[in-house]
């Protein structure tokens, strides 16, 4: 922003910063709402319906999908294999590592929460057409850039070779 006396300021709620978080806290409360009769955190369906998405992953890999660190997602597959959900089993190449893999109940589980969540982020597409989406999603993709660039980590553009 070139003028910075009119730059938006915390007190006025009005940095895009924080319509970002107000958005993601709601998001994360009605997503909650939705898992409740399931009996799933936000994170515990992450993690499921990543693992049952891609069976044998590791804990390192659910993590990263889930966005969460390693030692979070420990706790999260630890209750899930303690309710019967995913079977956790040394990997047949590193004997160190875990790797995990839905039962039958955890994929039963993991569908039906899907369709729980997919039912609340599907109205987001009914608020865009096509050209409105592309350009939201484009736009979040620059922010998500920028503040890669904060922590030293190159954006994508920044990588091409011309």
């Amino acid at each position: 922003m070139s003028d910075r006396a009119s730059a938006p300021t915390a007190a006025t709620g009005d940095r895009l910063g924080v319509h970002v978080k107000r958005t993601e806290q709601l998001l994360i409360a009605v997503k909650t709402k939705a898992l409740k009769p399931f009996d799933l955190t936000v994170p515990q369906y992450a993690a499921l319906s990543t693992i049952a998405a891609n069976p044998g992953a590791s804990s390192a890999q659910v993590a990263r999908s889930c966005l969460v660190t390693p030692q979070t997602i420990g706790a999260v597959l630890t209750t899930l294999a303690d309710r019967g959900l995913i079977d956790r089993r040394p990997s047949a190449v590193h004997s160190g590592v875990l790797v995990s893999t839905p039962t039958r109940a955890g994929k039963h589980l993991a569908a039906q929460a899907d369709r729980a969540t997919l039912a609340i982020e599907s109205t987001f597409d009914d608020q865009f057409g096509p050209r409105q989406r592309a350009a939201f999603v484009a736009g979040l993709g620059r922010i998500q850039d920028v503040l890669k660039n904060y922590l030293g980590q190159p954006s994508p553009d920044a990588r091409k070779t011309t």
